[in-house]
């Protein structure tokens, strides 16, 4: 067994909304580590801040955040088709180790969107979207993958 690594996340979401506020998820590989909503809204500058760690082995590991529950009434169009108002959850910073990602979370980070339920738990498309998704506005999950130790990563992706 190999040794354990404590592993710091920092996690910064905002969102815009109308009626409701959105619900996100969070979970390192299928592991749950938070589930809630957001109700810090972009158009304030406020930023909901979500703090953790956790214990991981060296290797491969993924970082999810999920957008759930939103429904077409959270997205208001006019007759011509144009979006008069939406709910979106934004990612606005990922720090790991206590270093921000900047781009990197944009560049490697991919979108799988929710195609369907299995009971309770959402199934998603096994594939990513082929765009860059961090404003999220379909019910999905984005997925970071990193690796411990964490500062070999940051040098193999800076």
């Amino acid at each position: 067994m190999s040794e354990l690594e404590t592993v710091e996340f920092k996690i910064e979401l905002d969102a815009n909304w109308h009626d409701e506020p959105p619900s996100y998820e969070i979970l390192i590989d299928d592991n749950f580590v938070e589930y809630g909503t957001v109700t810090e809204k972009q158009e304030n500058g406020e930023e909901k801040v979500i703090t953790f760690s956790d214990d991981l082995e060296e290797g491969e590991h993924v970082l999810k955040i999920r957008l759930l529950k939103k429904t077409d009434r959270q997205t208001l169009v006019d007759d011509d088709g144009k979006i008069l108002k939406d709910q979106l959850l934004n990612i606005k910073q990922i720090e790991i180790d206590e270093i921000e990602l900047d781009f990197l979370y944009y560049q490697l980070g991919q979108f799988h969107k929710q195609i369907g339920k299995e009971g309770d738990a959402p199934i998603f498309a096994p594939d990513p979207e082929t765009e860059k998704y961090i404003n999220l506005g379909w019910n999905g999950e984005y997925r970071l993958k990193f690796s411990v130790p964490t500062y070999m990563w940051f040098l193999e992706n800076l």
